[in-house]
């Protein structure tokens, strides 16, 4: 369900805002429902775990084959609370 929303936004802005929607061939609207979306969701919030799901099972680690790594010993106790 749709629902009217009224915003003040600066002119400069508002213009650029339409620019960059007619580059996109989407309504205004739908570009402010996008952001609204992308700015509302859990993993853009502190905390959240954008970074998680972009660096999961990135970095290879040898622990658990036959030793422990350093490096990730190290990150743990830098970061890890």
């Amino acid at each position: 369900m749709k629902t009217k929303l009224t915003l003040s936004v600066d002119e400069a802005v508002v213009a650029r805002a339409k620019r960059i929607a007619r580059e996109r061939k989407v309504p205004l609207s739908q570009l402010v429902e996008d952001h609204f979306a992308a700015v509302a969701s859990p993993s853009s919030l502190p905390g959240g775990d954008a970074f998680v799901c972009r660096w999961k099972g990135v970095a290879k680690t040898t622990e658990g084959v036959g030793g422990t790594d350093d490096r990730l010993d190290a990150i743990r106790a830098k970061h890890v609370r």
